[in-house]
């Protein structure tokens, strides 16, 4: 009886084991659960206004297979300031409906995922870029890409107090819609609260926002919002402060007038400023 009880207990012992390992593999997948299903249309991999399109399902299946095996390495990126946007690779996974399942972005050291970015590493990047190059499909020059990044390159030159004003976009689907004076949110853009730019430096603002309904609130002084943008000024991060002490950090994305998203929650700007 005893005897089998001890051979009970190892077997039990190595289960848990063996359980451990595999969540623990898992673990350190950059994707957990199969793709499997999706790949039953095209992936499009995009680098900076070029993309290729795949369709073969050998070939969806091979770079299937290269994304769900990628591991998150342990390392600690901090020199962001020698990455480049244009270095990011993209990939969208498609559906046989046509719509995009999955998002991947993977960069040197980098990889952008359920908008977390992780470290991998570097020799991933430069695997998938070789399966780009090598792939036998026509590289196409996307003229949305291109446009977009025209526009980013236009922005730059405007201040930015100007670049604020416009719809921002943020990660939950919340919106902010600025004009010269006042601030608009909810769904139909029915809050209404007036600003005042107390501060610009840099790529940096600092308003204050204030109620304009109400005899509790009009007038009144009901947070304050400390702003950075990129570069381009179509990324930011903010922190609004409540009148009450209650601190909120969001990140948005500029949308222009033909609802064409400028910015990107992949941008290494939000990589550099993860903790602002």
């Amino acid at each position: 009886m005893k005897k089998i009880l001890l051979i009970g207990e190892i077997i039990l012992t190595i289960i848990l084991l063996l359980g451990c390992s595999v969540q623990q593999n898992t673990d350190y997948r950059l994707i957990n659960g199969e793709l499997g299903e999706a790949l039953t249309s095209k992936i499009e991999i995009e680098i900076d206004v070029y993309k290729k399109i795949i369709t073969k399902q050998d070939d969806i299946e091979l770079i299937a297979n290269f994304i769900y095996n990628i591991e998150i390495s342990n390392n600690e990126f901090d020199d962001i300031h020698n990455m480049e946007e244009y270095n990011i690779i993209r990939l969208k996974i498609y559906n046989n409906e046509g719509n995009i399942t999955k998002s991947i972005s993977i960069s040197k050291y980098i990889a952008f995922y359920n908008n977390k970015w992780k470290s991998i590493d570097i020799k991933v990047y430069d695997k998938m870029l070789s399966l780009y190059k090598n792939i036998n499909y026509e590289e196409l020059k996307d003229s949305l890409l291109l446009d977009t990044k025209q526009k980013k390159l236009n922005r730059k030159e405007i201040t930015t107090s100007e670049a604020l004003q416009g719809l921002w976009l943020s990660e939950n689907g919340t919106e902010m819609l600025f004009d010269k004076n006042y601030l608009y949110q909810g769904g139909q853009y029915e809050y209404k609260f007036k600003y005042d730019i107390d501060k610009t430096y840099d790529n940096n603002l600092n308003i204050s926002i204030y109620g304009t309904k109400g005899n509790f609130v009009k007038g009144k002084k009901l947070s304050k919002i400390d702003i950075k943008m990129d570069e381009t000024k179509t990324c930011m991060v903010i922190k609004k402060t409540m009148a009450g002490g209650n601190i909120y950090n969001e990140r948005f994305i500029y949308v222009d007038a033909n609802n064409i998203k400028l910015g990107t929650f992949d941008s290494y700007f939000f990589y550099k400023y993860s903790e602002y």
